[in-house]
């Protein structure tokens, strides 16, 4: 013999309607979650590789007034210097006075078949006959990154 439990008055699935209610409210929860984690990671992820080219950037221009500061007539620049996971460019310019020259080094990150960010920094400097290095200006400019 089979025994089948008949459902009482009343209890027509309400439990089942009340574990559904609750999945659903955590699986929306959850998923915001997981929304905003993805949102904050990718911000970080390009602040961190702005910072980053940022910093290839100023050492192209470290290189060149040491360079400047080595032989000021021997020295306009450079073309793709590989650094780390990217590569800078310099352009040296004399300006107005002796002494007194433009810097401009552009750098770009590259990893994965895309560029990952590029930034250019300009700098003005007065380089005095003993070597001292004096900075006039200095600019930093975010570029986005080519798709």
């Amino acid at each position: 013999m089979t025994y089948t439990a008949k459902p009482r008055r009343g209890e027509n699935g309400a439990a089942l309607m009340l574990v559904l209610g609750y999945l659903a409210a955590v699986t929306l929860f959850a998923s915001a979650f997981l929304a905003t984690l993805h949102r904050s990671l990718d911000r970080s992820n390009k602040e961190y590789y702005t910072q980053r080219c940022a910093a290839l950037a100023e050492a192209g221009v470290d290189k060149a007034v040491a360079e400047l500061r080595r032989n000021p007539a021997a020295y306009a620049g450079e073309q793709q210097t590989p650094l780390d996971e990217g590569h800078f460019t310099v352009t040296v310019v004399a300006a107005g006075r002796d002494g007194a020259y433009r810097i401009v080094s552009a750098a770009a990150l590259e990893g994965q078949q895309r560029a990952m960010g590029e930034v250019r920094v300009t700098a003005e400097i007065l380089l005095s006959g003993d070597g001292a290095v004096q900075t006039a200006r200095w600019e930093r400019r975010y570029e986005r990154p080519r798709k």
